[in-house]
């Protein structure tokens, strides 16, 4: 094996370990306009098809989000999380927004999730981000059968993936790191909710936060990482072998 064909290997495997699909759109906001975070056709759910179709349209929000509770820079993108944008209890799904988006099994194995935190204003601020994956299990959807944004339950045609992933408490600005949930084989149509929960269950007015971006990364599968590890031992045995 010479240097290219090792270099060759290498490249495949990182892009392998990289790849993606339309898990998650508009991971950095910019597609969003005006001042408001764009709400469902119904106030309540994301629909794959018909009167509410949401497929590649990116962000939505329930009806906590609506409003001036939750604002977006029209220069930035950043959104602004207010107090009502805010959860009480971890799992209730209140104040909840997301996607449904076509991803065509490209996103496999086990990913995580990364929220960008720009902002907080409040003080003895805790937080959390809670994010919940379902995979579309029907090939026609109808009117109830979306994913709710303001309730525990989801429509009939859709399956839960893996369980709540969540990041540690936000108390500060910066970049915080969701557990890993497995995509498994993957899924031609993934939805999900996401919200932000107040962890303290005593929201002020005062009290707000600003992000920037959520975005997904593989987390490498072992053989992946071992491939890589012969990779550098093969780089390193062959510039010895060319500097003899």
């Amino acid at each position: 094996m010479n240097k290219k064909q090792l270099s060759l290997i290498v490249a495949i495997a990182l892009l392998t370990v990289g790849a993606q699909a339309a898990l998650i759109i508009d991971t950095g906001f910019n597609a969003l306009t005006g001042t408001e975070f764009p709400p469902t056709l119904d106030s309540n759910s994301i629909f794959r098809n018909g009167a509410y179709d949401s497929t590649g349209d990116g962000w939505l929000g329930g009806p906590g989000m609506q409003g001036t509770e939750t604002t977006v820079d029209p220069v930035s993108h950043a959104v602004t999380f207010a107090a009502a944008g805010f959860s009480g209890t971890a799992g209730n799904w209140s104040d909840a927004f997301g996607q449904v988006n076509l991803d065509n099994k490209a996103t496999t194995g086990s990913q995580t999730f990364q929220v960008v935190v720009d902002n907080i204003n409040a003080n003895g601020f805790e937080a959390l981000m809670e994010m919940q994956f379902f995979y579309f299990k029907g090939t026609v959807e109808t009117a109830n059968n979306g994913i709710a944004l303001n309730a525990t339950t989801v429509g009939s045609w859709w399956e839960p993936i893996g369980t709540v992933v969540s990041t540690g408490t936000i108390t500060s600005e910066g970049t915080y790191t969701t557990s890993a949930i497995d995509f498994g084989a993957g899924y031609d149509v993934i939805g999900f909710r996401a919200q932000f929960v107040e962890l303290n269950s005593s929201i002020t007015f005062e009290e707000s936060m600003t992000i920037s971006d959520i975005s997904v990364t593989a987390v490498p599968e072992p053989t992946i990482i071992g491939m890589l590890g012969v990779g550098a031992l093969a780089t390193m045995l062959i510039r010895r072998t060319i500097t003899r």
